[in-house]
């Protein structure tokens, strides 16, 4: 296994969450256009 610094496992961490946040706002768009006509339908 090779050393991994802390500039390195900071930078993949960070790397992970800013996906993670992009990945929650992209479906959260999608999920609101989509489920609002859908919700009033129901509702």
């Amino acid at each position: 296994m090779r050393y991994v610094t802390m500039r390195q496992f900071i930078k993949r961490t960070v790397k992970t969450i800013l996906v993670g946040y992009v990945i929650k706002f992209i479906r959260n768009k999608l999920s609101g256009k989509s489920s609002h006509p859908t919700d009033n339908k129901h509702n």
